[in-house]
């Protein structure tokens, strides 16, 4: 875990350097897109990666790997945003058109640029692993997470009734999808940055204090060993990557399918998803917690929610449960579509029955579902962790291994 977290963060910072720092000029950028599906194509991918990473994904690592995790998550954010960029870039790039419709992602871009027996072996290994990821490793924790703000005696309940709603927009097809997306995604994350903004502000005497002992923490080395240092920086990567995703090769099956005349502004808006999820949404939450938490002694699934009743009283515990619901649910609309339009991959270079397949995804969909409810924290977390290193081992393998990338982009477009 620690070896692939550590080559990780090392090609990230590569790419970045090798891309001249992108990250600088995202802004002016994305500014001047018009493109209401370029648009409504971000929200989606947001809402995908707006989950319940910004919330109990960053309590698990401040919880399991102190304060320091912060400023490490903060810190490969930035550079994974440019591996973001990357992937996306290629997968608009590698688009297939066929009689039901256009199709990219990842499986898409390696069977494009690595050709032969390699290609299409590692090809079918991600998509398999993109479905499982999408139905068995990814939705339970956000499902568990939603659960887990409900009242106990009622429970069973109002699991049947998330079942029933979710299982409604997403086999309604990606319009059901992008009408939630669309209209609130933006809404809710702008809703979430105020509350953390005034909630740290109300506090604001204690922020040079929290701020230096995150910086602190982050290096301690000294005090805490190699190993301890070593197990904080695997758990700050880790969530950071369950955060936004950026560099597994998920998240392009949603873009990839992109107006290939707009390849660059959509592979823009891709990096700044990653840099509002984590730098931005991931660090507030961090400092909040670090501000609002203290003494806390529970479980970690419990800590943000003690937190904004510190911060607020009870009504805390009701916006709370508000945000973990919208940003479940939305998370998990979001992983559904991304899962079923992979399946076409196997339809399309493997003669698979697209009606079979679905049927087979949607069934595992709801035992992702099943799980979430049922199963404990620690043991999803888990699978999260194994679906993270086998998607982002293949996925940076075949990124590396592009040969014509640095031709590609400067004949096509010079990212200045």
């Amino acid at each position: 875990m620690i070896i692939f977290m550590l080559m990780f963060f090392v090609i990230a910072i590569g790419v970045t350097i090798y891309l001249k720092f992108p990250q600088l000029h995202v802004l002016n950028k994305v500014s001047k897109c018009s493109n209401k599906k370029t648009k409504q194509t971000f929200y989606l991918s947001l809402a995908t990666n707006l989950g319940v990473g910004n919330l109990v994904g960053v309590s698990t690592a401040i919880y399991l790997g102190g304060c320091g995790v912060i400023f490490w998550m903060a810190l490969f954010s930035i550079f994974s945003s440019a591996l973001a960029f990357l992937e996306n870039y290629y997968a608009i790039s590698s688009q297939v058109n066929t009689e039901h419709g256009t199709f990219a992602g990842t499986c898409y871009t390696i069977v494009k640029y690595l050709n032969g027996r390699t290609g299409k072996i590692l090809a079918l290994i991600f998509s398999i692993f993109l479905i499982l990821t999408n139905t068995l490793f990814f939705p339970p924790i956000q499902i568990n997470a939603i659960v887990s703000v409900f009242p106990k005696k009622h429970n069973l309940l109002f699991s049947i009734i998330l079942i029933t709603v979710i299982l409604i927009i997403t086999f309604g097809g990606i319009k059901s999808i992008l009408k939630v997306t669309d209209k609130y995604v933006g809404l809710f994350a702008i809703l979430y940055f105020g509350v953390l903004v005034i909630a740290i502000v109300t506090k604001f005497d204690q922020l040079g204090l929290i701020l230096k002992e995150i910086i602190i923490s982050a290096f301690n080395i000294k005090t805490v060993g190699i190993s301890v240092f070593f197990s904080m920086f695997t758990t700050s990567i880790s969530k950071s990557l369950f955060s936004n995703e950026a560099g597994l090769g998920t998240i392009p099956s949603l873009t990839g399918i992109s107006d290939k005349n707009e390849i660059e502004v959509v592979s823009y808006f891709q990096l700044l998803g990653v840099l509002v999820d984590t730098l931005v949404l991931c660090s507030l939450t961090g400092i909040f917690i670090m501000i609002y938490g203290d003494g806390y002694n529970g479980n970690i699934v419990s800590m943000l929610s003690y937190c904004f009743k510190e911060f607020l009283g009870n009504i805390g515990l009701i916006i709370y449960a508000v945000f973990i619901i919208f940003f479940g649910f939305v998370s998990v609309l979001g992983l559904y579509y991304l899962g079923e339009n992979n399946l076409m991959y196997l339809v399309i270079y493997h003669n698979v029955s697209f009606k079979k397949a679905k049927l087979i995804y949607q069934i595992l969909f709801i035992i992702g579902i099943v799980i979430g409810i049922f199963g404990s924290f620690s043991n999803i977390m888990w699978l999260v962790d194994i679906g993270i290193i086998i998607l982002g081992t293949i996925n940076l393998f075949v990124l590396i291994r592009i040969e014509n990338c640095q031709k590609m982009l400067k004949n096509n477009h010079k990212i200045t």
